[in-house]
């Protein structure tokens, strides 16, 4: 058989064997395959003559970087391609029910440090305590704070000179049930009708 036949017929193989190396998760078998019939047919067309060993050389040369750029753009579309690659996070608008969408309607609203803010602690606003960390600094227990932004699910306060007010729902079972759930250790001493202990 003529080597120059041999040697086209391997470039051939080369290149079918490395187009099957995007469609088959072969770990790189079919490419170091590839890359043994390339080889292979580099040392045939020596074998025919320098000429044809030379421009098979000059052809491998050529289309292996022209491979690798059409490699590239048709990869990620072969079914290895799209489960190897990530696809990029598609943007949810937030939804009006979430945790987060409900603390924004907190901003601007005043409360009362429950414990103290070093940075993090608890704020009751509406006889309901929510997480809370400070602009700055450390907030004491007692003082009157203002929401001023909402950062991971935790009320970004500021102290105020504001006094709360608390918003009582408008239904009376709601009311009943609120009261129901507080604890009495919550309400403060002269609320209960005690003395201080001061």
């Amino acid at each position: 058989m003529d080597p120059l036949l041999i040697a086209i017929l391997c470039f051939l193989l080369a290149g079918a064997l490395a187009a099957a190396d995007l469609l088959v998760p072969s770990g790189g078998s079919l490419a170091l395959a590839s890359l043994l019939a390339a080889t292979v047919s580099i040392f045939f067309a020596f074998r025919s003559s320098y000429i044809a060993g030379v421009s098979m050389l000059v052809l491998l040369l050529v289309a292996i970087p022209v491979f690798l750029v059409v490699a590239i753009r048709i990869w990620p579309y072969t079914p290895i391609g799209r489960r190897v690659i990530l696809k990029a996070p598609v943007s949810q608008p937030v939804q009006s029910n979430s945790p987060n969408a409900q603390l924004q309607e907190l901003i601007g609203q005043v409360g009362v440090v429950q414990s103290p803010l070093m940075p993090y602690g608890f704020v009751r606003i509406n006889r309901r305590n929510y997480n809370a960390t400070c602009e700055s600094g450390s907030i004491d227990a007692g003082q009157n704070v203002q929401v001023i932004a909402v950062q991971q699910r935790n009320l970004v306060v500021a102290i105020t000179n504001l006094s709360p007010t608390t918003t009582l729902p408008a239904d009376p079972s709601q009311l009943a049930a609120e009261v129901k759930n507080e604890s009495l250790l919550d309400r403060p001493a002269n609320e209960l009708g005690l003395d201080s202990l001061d």
